[in-house]
């Protein structure tokens, strides 16, 4: 996400998402404050007009899950990359198929005891 300005996304974050999700936050709360044995389905039975949005909400939130899935994973890699780079973290091979991209999509192969020397010794 580096391609975007700081700016932007504080002003995105802050202006627009930060208000949203108070906003569903508060909604599913005064919702369970009405109904307080529907805690369980809370998110969907909450949604306004029925069955005609359930679609479009349940749409929105499968695609959430994919976004905060692929961020756990890009933070994973970064995690990951930063303590090999500290020697925090067992030596890998790193596989990147993207030439132009490098945290595009890769692939960790854990480095044996001899692929290791091997890595030292080649420097």
């Amino acid at each position: 996400m580096h391609q975007y300005l700081t700016l932007v996304l504080q002003i995105a974050f802050i202006g627009i998402l930060y208000p949203s999700v108070m906003i569903s936050y508060f909604g599913q709360s005064a919702w369970l404050i009405k109904n307080p044995s529907g805690y369980a389905t809370s998110f969907f039975a909450s949604i306004p007009w029925g069955d005609a949005f359930f679609y479009f909400y349940f749409v929105v939130a499968v695609l959430a899950a994919c976004v905060a899935s692929q961020t756990m994973i890009s933070a994973a890699y970064s995690i990951v990359r930063q303590s090999m780079a500290l020697r925090c973290f067992p030596r890998m091979k790193v596989i990147h198929t993207s030439t132009k991209v490098s945290s595009f999509c890769c692939r960790i192969e854990v480095l044996s005891q001899n692929e290791k020397s091997h890595a030292q010794t080649s420097r």
